[in-house]
């Protein structure tokens, strides 16, 4: 077996009009946790059951070290953290003190970002082999102009406190390569009212202060 690949146009949003070809994996059924129990069992002397029951308590207790607090380092993965939102309807709390203060109950973790081991990337490479397929796809072309959507961004920022590459490229309508070199570009110029904050996959872009 072998990734699959195409070469997606989409729009150059630093220069409107002009076309990108980018590589875009074309992705194959989700291996299921029942499928990894079958292959771990089968290079293991576990049975595919206790796989089951294994990964099924190691999500149980991942998930009771992230409600205290804590990243979960999984050794040849990767890090999860867990990160906060605002519930739904609450208002952001400005540092004015014009709003309402902020409690614990407007509080919930909205998402657990995940950072891959470098391992993990090295033994995907040493296995991967690429072949190119020859289906094509299309140019995505957003339909609406870089005004309209520097001031959607901006706009959703302000509602919800921030805004992350995937939700830039579903608003504007673009592909996430286009999407997170538009936020980019925007993050280094101070006059867009946009800068990032984070690192990473905790990378996120925000109103710039005053």
């Amino acid at each position: 077996m072998s990734i699959q690949y195409t070469m997606q146009e989409a729009n150059d949003l630093n220069n409107e009009g002009a076309t990108l070809l980018y590589p875009r994996m074309l992705l194959g059924s989700c291996c299921t946790s029942e499928e990894l129990a079958e292959r771990i069992s089968e290079n293991s002397t576990f049975a595919p059951g206790e796989v089951l029951g294994l990964l099924r308590l190691l999500a149980h207790e991942a998930a009771s070290a992230m409600a205290d607090g804590r990243p979960v380092k999984l050794d040849g993965i990767g890090i999860l953290t867990p990160g906060l939102f605002l519930r739904e309807g609450k208002e952001r709390e400005q540092a004015g003190g014009n709003t309402p203060r902020r409690n614990a109950q407007s509080l919930c973790v909205g998402r657990v970002h995940f950072r891959v081991e470098k391992s993990m990337l090295s033994e995907v490479n040493q296995r991967a082999s690429f072949e190119r397929s020859a289906k094509r796809m299309g140019l995505r072309i957003s339909p609406y102009d870089a005004g309209t959507r520097l001031r959607m961004a901006k706009q959703e920022i302000a509602a919800k406190g921030f805004l992350t590459i995937g939700d830039y490229a579903a608003l504007a309508k673009v592909s996430r390569h286009g999407a997170g070199l538009e936020l980019k570009r925007w993050a280094s110029d101070p006059a867009s009212g946009i800068t990032a904050t984070g690192r990473g996959s905790h990378r996120v872009y925000v109103l710039a202060a005053g």
